[in-house]
């Protein structure tokens, strides 16, 4: 039986590892580019990007 393109997937602990580890990743990238970034439209843009990749991870790690 095929499965339907909404219905929910599952994740090992070892991919919802794997997915916060990359958002880590971005996360430590955004703060890099806010260490090298003077202007004030591309750090708020920056600062968005980082909240979202936190409020993600943070659902990531309550799988865990």
């Amino acid at each position: 039986m095929e499965k339907d393109n909404n219905e929910c997937q599952y994740f090992t602990k070892e991919e919802l590892n794997t997915l916060s580890l990359g958002l880590l990743s971005l996360i430590n990238g955004v703060n890099t580019a806010l260490d090298n970034t003077y202007d004030a439209e591309s750090i708020d843009a920056l600062k968005r990007a980082r909240e979202k990749y936190i409020e993600l991870n943070q659902k990531v790690c309550r799988l865990l």
